[in-house]
């Protein structure tokens, strides 16, 4: 899907089956506009390099919602001199290459990131448990619920802070 030249979609695009690319699954570049993404559990959305992208001046004006599982090569999701109010994980959902959106909050309502997350902030959700497999860097890390680190080395790059509900297991 790709929606580019100074489009404008006036909605979502849902995605309940499958989305493949060569590059990208979805593309939104070029001074586009669409309103949201969301990718509903059992969908996928696969690409070459980026399972998302949004770039070049480009908006999803509300948010990059996932339920289902998004791939990329390079990124899950990338998100380079565009605007995404925010990006949501929730509980079942799979992102295969991480997060690039260093201008964007990513919020953890459960899910797995297989990949490094590069935000503005990132929080985890009060009840969620969420696994650390790579690197996160990000202004802030708020953790609300359960963070994860295992046994091999993380990175938290940035400000990390931990509300009274928050537990930072160490395993």
């Amino acid at each position: 899907v790709h929606v580019v030249n100074a489009s404008r979609l006036q909605g979502n695009i849902n995605n309940s089956g499958t989305i493949s690319g060569g590059q990208n699954g979805i593309l939104i570049s070029d001074e586009s506009t669409v309103s949201g993404v969301i990718n509903l559990a059992g969908a996928t959305v696969t690409g070459g390099e980026n399972g998302i992208n949004v770039i070049y001046e480009s908006t999803v004006e509300n948010s990059i919602d996932n339920y289902g599982t998004i791939t990329g090569a390079l990124h899950g999701i990338y998100v380079t001199e565009a605007y995404v109010s925010e990006i949501n994980t929730y509980a079942g959902s799979i992102i295969n290459g991480g997060i690039e959106a260093i201008s964007t909050d990513v919020n953890i309502h459960g899910g797995v990131i297989n990949g490094a997350i590069n935000a503005d902030s990132v929080n985890i959700l009060e009840d969620v448990s969420f696994n650390m497999n790579h690197t996160i860097t990000a202004n802030d890390v708020i953790n609300a619920g359960n963070l994860v680190i295992g046994n091999s080395l993380r990175t938290i790059a940035g400000n990390y802070s931990q509300n009274s509900s928050g537990v930072l297991e160490i395993s």
